[in-house]
């Protein structure tokens, strides 16, 4: 057994039949870390081995009982051969979603059964957007809290955004996308549900790119897009503000002209023709509608399918407990094979005036007896694998004014570790960078940096401003206790950086535990 690092939590729940938890943990692809070996110079070679990180990792995962894992780089055939299996003999449900083209890791949500259960779940795909041609992705989720006998509801988004430490406007492009699609998501709820966000963000706290998200809008003209993450240090700019930062093109992606504030009674979403083939679908996971919800599937063409990967879902295809129970026994080699003879099989179908693909994962079996939705697994497409709904904004009714740089998102949030202490000082002095001694969440040869994240919050405009929206009391969050960072134990330790005897990752996890209020 190897060692774990002891970390506390920073207060005791106050309740924990009313609590939920959460984890966000970057777990370093075995692929990027042995294509980046010199990052990891510092550390012992042992501690690079796979063999040993995954041991590390499984150990640490287990030691803490959580409500939901959302982890970043996990290697494909490590969610089929290792986590997956894991978490599914510790009595728990899982979604995983492959980064784009010709990248093996991915990020995936692995929640518990006996205190979550898994309503909605998106995949989403940011090289879909004309702005960010980019292969990262990201996943959505509503998500009911289990106490008692009381059941809430929050929505959960995750992921890993781009790390090109010059993409500052690429980066505000994918969170915006993440965000746009959490909105849909809470609206399509027809309540005031609170979100959860987060994930390796691969920007500074006091950054223009974590601004977006905190602030109630950010001027991207004010400064330069290379500075924008706060990733790349200070160097001789003869320029002066406002710089063109792209923001055309990038209001041109986001038709709201980047504000994001309009409630669904101002949006018209505008139904398209999909051409579904076996890299391109959209997927919707629906887990509690039964199969009469599904209104899709007499207008598809119903297309050879695997129960073992959600490659390619063309209609609204039913899946029964059992197809998923036999996913999970499938062996890794098994998987392969069906995947390849799924793609093999596939035929081109088109749907008609659809905006999304929606999977149902329970039937009438499944109604009838829910426990035979515990421990479900489902795969994402890799490629393309879901559309992100496009819609148009009409802006008769409300109308914001566009102050050239100036965008904003559509959530109020706030952030769960005491990151951004100090952060008006910062800004004065015109810095992005982090005050040195601060905390860090990642350490390797690049240095000592935050690029992990846990946020909450609430839409800006509530789902229920609306008059055609019935009136639903708000749930709101509180952090009711965050599990602290050891840093100072590392030091102590003379750790040269991570990976190391005691981690498994260059990464350090971040747990934060909720109250609703």
């Amino acid at each position: 057994m190897f060692r774990v690092l002891r970390r506390k939590w920073s207060s005791p729940p106050h309740d924990r039949y009313d609590t939920f938890t959460v984890m966000t943990y970057n777990l370093l692809s075995n692929t990027l870390a042995l294509n980046n070996k010199h990052l990891y110079r510092h550390c012992a070679q042992s501690d690079i081995v796979w063999r040993n990180r995954s041991r590390r990792l499984i150990q640490e995962l287990r030691s803490q009982w959580l409500d939901i894992y959302c982890l970043q780089e996990i290697d494909k055939e490590h969610y089929v051969d290792l986590f997956q299996p894991a978490f599914r003999d510790w009595g728990y449900s899982g979604v995983y979603k492959k980064r784009n083209g010709s990248k093996t890791d991915g990020c995936a949500i692995f929640f518990r059964n006996s205190t979550v259960k898994a309503i909605r779940l998106l995949g989403v795909n940011y090289d879909e957007n004309p702005f960010s041609k980019k292969e990262n992705i990201g996943i959505v989720g509503i998500f009911d809290i289990k106490h008692r006998d009381e059941t809430r509801r929050v929505c959960l988004a995750t992921s890993h955004i781009i790390f090109h430490p010059t993409y500052g406007m690429a980066k505000i492009a994918q969170l915006r996308m993440l965000l746009d699609n959490a909105r849909t998501l809470i609206e399509d709820q027809k309540a005031d549900i609170p979100i959860v966000l987060c994930g390796d963000f691969n920007a500074l706290p006091y950054s223009t790119v974590l601004r977006y998200l905190t602030d109630a809008n950010v001027d991207v003209s004010a400064i330069p897009e290379w500075r924008l993450s706060g990733q790349v240090s200070h160097a001789p700019c003869t320029f002066k503000p406002p710089y063109e930062n792209k923001i055309t093109a990038f209001h041109n992606a986001f038709p709201d002209n980047g504000h994001g504030f309009l409630p669904s009674m101002n949006v018209s979403t505008t139904a398209s023709v999909t051409k579904c083939t076996a890299d391109t679908t959209t997927t919707i996971v629906d887990a509690t509608a039964t199969t009469s919800v599904v209104s899709t599937a007499a207008t598809a063409t119903t297309t050879t399918s695997t129960t073992s990967t959600m490659l390619t879902q063309h209609s609204a295809l039913a899946w029964s407990a059992s197809d998923l129970r036999s996913l999970i026994r499938k062996s890794k080699k098994e998987w392969i094979e069906s995947a390849e003879s799924s793609t093999n099989n596939v035929t081109d179908t088109t749907i008609p005036t659809t905006t999304a693909t929606v999977a149902n994962l329970s039937s009438t079996e499944t109604s009838a007896n829910p426990n035979n939705l515990a421990n479900t697994h489902t795969i994402f497409s890799s490629d393309k694998g879901t559309n992100a709904i496009t819609s148009t904004v009409r802006t008769s009714q409300q109308q914001y004014p566009v102050g050239g740089g100036v965008i904003c998102q559509p959530f109020s949030l706030k952030t769960a570790y005491p990151f951004f202490a100090g952060e008006e000082s910062a800004r004065r002095q015109g810095s992005n960078r982090s005050p040195k001694g601060a905390p860090w969440t990642t350490f390797h040869s690049g240095g000592k940096l935050v690029c992990d994240y846990i946020f909450h919050g609430q839409l800006r405009v509530p789902v229920t401003d609306s008059p055609t929206m019935p009136v639903v009391v708000s749930q709101k969050l509180r952090v009711d206790g965050i599990l602290e960072l050891p840093c100072a134990e590392l030091h102590h330790n003379c750790v040269r950086g991570l990976p190391s005897e005691e981690c498994g990752s260059d990464h350090l996890s971040l747990v934060a535990r909720f109250k609703f209020v």
